[in-house]
């Protein structure tokens, strides 16, 4: 007996078989599988089976888990590929994306993203040597999801791929699928699977060595040990099946042809430069979201990361936790008691090695500066900065002993010889514990450099009350009397500073030195009888439960964007319930990814 295979497939299996029947067998060949019926863009996406929920999601969890190795299974080189990598994160994105309206008042959730500058990546020599140079008030839109939304495509188109991972019967596409479905069921899965991974290390945080996507540095959570660590789904996704596909108007201009995922039409944007009066607004406007699921699908920023280099806007959201699905997001925003983890101590083998106490050896308190590094024409983009009141980390400090100023000498010597040892050439990264407590006098506000934990404007305006001009550059509340263009005074060729660096900063002008932006909270409610959105923020910041309660149901409004009440089908439900899959070892040779039904 032999047969035919596909590329890829696990050992021992086969496509279709050649049966030769044998004088004391009479065992006829199988029945051939009913006739596909390829799906038509514009039409309602078939309704998916549980086998194919199940598939699915483990070809999903692969992806999520090596987003960087799976792009090599495709004709997908780009440069730097570990800021576009597949990721939960960008799958979270792009499932936004996908459900913006068009220019026009039509779309919604329906397989299609605009593809104008997507792709466009600026040069990091440019943003450390030529200031006040760049196009303003870039965001990036799509920019940073194509391979996201080309893996994806290889999902939906080709019922072998990925690799380790089962096999459909048909792809999704040649059984009537719709492409919209899939992305979808894909964000949904996106959050299942950061979720577990959240409580997986919660529990143990050496499960970072099965998961793929973070690379050499531990995912870190800040309230290991707490009794709010785990996050708890309050009930199982509703997952709706019926969107139609965009009929795609590729790239004409190029005279080239393209995957009908991409659209020349122009998408209605959020502005991470406004302020919460302009987020608000977008969400009312493009979503019918009011005020409480407006912030409550901020959250999804929990996930991922910003890239400089796809829109000018730098750092990360939540230092070395961004794969893990909790409310750290809103924790962070809050200002709430967390540890910091220092640039110098990433790769340390345990997280507890890489936090950074204060003087007590506890927690230490956060507050947000607003900065900006002058790239844009007119001063921006503004970002806020978060430092925490820490001790320091002594084995970063050393080469002050002998290279530093006096000022960082002295610092040195009084803060650091103390905790650990009588010289220098005893401080090193493996003896010093960042948990011995400092001297109060030797606390100091400090950023992660690198990896500094930042808001936008747009998502820090649900919380704090401001203006915005024209440039996105916030006014009206104090500490920000000389931030502005005027005061920042330029860039000199060559050099890599300001010539007013300080005032890159908000700043305390009575008594000098860097200070909080001094803004009233934002109060505006809707409906009138909910809670002001800002203590919605606080709200979720101190309970991780009804962020999510709130969030699962804002997230599928989100995900039926473009169809009015009935159109869509729900799924059985067991697909989205009664299973469980394996989170192999992404270093295993033989892993294999699978979901099953319980």
């Amino acid at each position: 007996m032999g047969g035919k295979t596909d590329p890829f497939t696990p050992k021992g299996h086969f496509t279709s078989f050649n049966f030769a029947k044998c004088h004391t067998e009479g065992s006829p060949a199988p029945a051939p599988a009913p006739p596909a019926s390829p799906y038509v863009p514009g039409e309602a996406g078939a309704a998916w089976s549980i086998e194919e929920m199940l598939i699915v999601r483990a070809k999903l969890y692969r992806m999520f888990n090596e987003g960087t190795k799976i792009i090599w299974e495709l004709p997908l080189l780009q440069r730097e590929m570990w800021t576009s990598a597949p990721s939960a994160a960008k799958m979270l994105r792009l499932g936004f994306h996908d459900c913006l309206k068009y220019a026009d008042g039509g779309g919604g959730c329906d397989g299609c993203l605009e593809w104008t500058g997507v792709g466009h990546r600026y040069d990091r020599e440019d943003l450390t040597q030529g200031k006040f140079n760049m196009t303003d008030r870039m965001d990036g839109h799509n920019n940073g999801l194509n391979l996201t939304a080309q893996v994806l495509e290889a999902i939906y188109t080709k019922r072998t791929f990925p690799r380790h991972v089962a096999i459909l019967p048909r792809s999704l596409q040649e059984s009537g699928k719709s492409r919209a479905d899939l992305w979808a069921f894909a964000t949904l899965v996106a959050v299942e699977f950061s979720m577990e991974l959240n409580n997986n290390i919660c529990l143990n945080e050496t499960f970072n060595k099965k998961f793929g996507n973070t690379g050499a540095a531990l995912q870190c959570h800040p309230r290991a040990g707490m009794s709010d660590c785990l996050a708890y789904a309050p009930r199982p996704f509703n997952f709706w099946t019926g969107r139609r596909d965009c009929i795609s108007t590729g790239f004409p201009w190029k005279n080239s042809s393209s995957p009908s995922f991409m659209t020349n039409k122009k998408e209605l944007h959020p502005d991470p430069h406004t302020n919460g009066a302009g987020t608000l607004a977008f969400f009312k406007r493009d979503f019918a979201f009011n005020g409480r699921e407006t912030v409550a699908i901020m959250g999804g920023h929990t996930l991922g990361r910003l890239h400089v280099i796809h829109n000018l806007l730098r750092y990360v959201w939540k230092a070395r936790s961004g794969a893990l699905f909790n409310n750290g997001y809103y924790r962070n925003i809050a200002k709430k008691d967390d540890w910091q983890y220092d640039t110098a101590l990433m790769l340390k083998p345990t997280c507890a090695e890489g936090t950074v106490s204060n003087a007590k050896g506890e927690r230490p308190k956060a507050r947000w500066l607003t900065h900006t590094r002058g790239d844009t024409r007119t001063g921006g983009p503004v970002q806020w900065i978060q430092e925490k009141l820490v001790c320091p980390v002594c084995s970063h400090l050393q080469s002050y002993f002998r290279d530093g100023s006096q000022h960082q000498f002295n610092y040195f010597t009084e803060c650091c010889l103390g905790r650990t040892g009588d010289s220098a050439s005893n401080i090193t990264e493996s003896e010093e514990s960042n948990f011995i407590p400092c001297q109060p006098k030797c606390e100091r506000w400090k950023f992660i450099v690198g990896f500094d934990e930042t808001a936008l404007n747009a998502e820090m305006g649900l919380l704090k009350s401001f203006q915005v001009d024209a440039n996105g550059i916030p006014y009206g509340c104090s500490g920000w009397e000389k931030f502005d263009l005027e005061h920042w005074g330029g860039w000199t060729p060559g050099k890599r500073e300001f010539n007013n660096r300080h005032f890159s900063w908000s700043l305390n002008h009575t008594h000098g030195g860097k200070m909080e932006p001094q803004c009233d909270f934002n109060r505006h409610a809707d409906p009138p009888d909910d809670m002001p959105v800002y203590q919605i923020v606080l709200q979720y910041a101190d309970d991780q439960s009804k962020w999510l309660a709130d969030f699962f149901p804002a997230l599928e409004k989100m995900l039926a964007n473009g169809y009015p009440s009935g159109e869509l089908r729900l799924s059985p439900v067991a697909g989205m319930t009664n299973f469980s899959c394996e989170f192999p070892d992404h270093n295993d040779p033989d892993r294999f990814y699978s979901c099953v039904a319980n």
